[in-house]
């Protein structure tokens, strides 16, 4: 079994969408619309969907971590992306990256040791 697809709450959908599509380089597949007002975008997680929906009233950082999975050669280059983008880094492992999107939701890179 397969995670189908996971739905991040979030108030602006547009600056965090921008933030999976541009920063995380990830695949916008889809955009729904309610009431005539962008609802949530729809992003490629190599299988999986990532949907980032529109939710009023939210506080940030609900206690989960959202990790993606990267390859331990590109690692380096992830660091640097991350920082030439102006994402920081709040904290490192030897197998992951963790930082925030523009709300606040706690994500992370991550790879196996080979």
């Amino acid at each position: 079994m397969k995670i189908h697809h996971l739905a991040l709450k979030v108030q602006d959908v547009e600056t965090c969408a921008k933030f999976y599509q541009d920063i995380l380089k990830l695949k916008l597949i889809k955009e729904q619309a309610k009431e005539e007002q962008l609802y949530s975008k729809w992003f490629d997680c190599d299988g999986s969907i990532l949907m980032i929906e529109r939710e009023e009233g939210l506080a940030a950082n609900n206690g989960f971590v959202i990790t993606l999975e990267i390859e331990l050669k590109d690692r380096p280059s992830w660091i640097e992306w991350l920082h030439q983008s102006g994402v920081e880094i709040k904290h490192q492992t030897e197998h992951t990256l963790y930082f925030q999107d523009p709300e606040g939701n706690r994500l992370a890179l991550s790879h196996y040791t080979e």
